[in-house]
């Protein structure tokens, strides 16, 4: 879960199977992880299917929103 967490700034929006091969882990264990990972509030789905679901890190694209925003305004950070 650890090397998966640590993907996440790399691939905030991902699959399943996009990320086990992010991570170089089986599909059957990286599915498991993305549940302990949703279930902790980490991530969480953006389609409802039961095949090629999605997820996104809201965290990491909101930190990378605002990063933005202070790049693009010095002045207002």
């Amino acid at each position: 879960m650890d090397r998966l967490i640590s993907s996440l700034p790399g691939a905030p929006i991902f699959t399943v199977t996009s990320a086990a091969e992010l991570i170089d882990r089986s599909f059957e264990r990286t599915n498991q992880a993305l549940a302990r990972l949703g279930e902790a509030g980490v991530i969480r789905p953006l389609t409802v299917a039961r095949r090629n679901r999605a997820f996104e890190a809201r965290a990491v694209i909101d930190a990378f929103s605002d990063l933005e925003r202070q790049m693009a305004s010095p002045s207002a950070s």
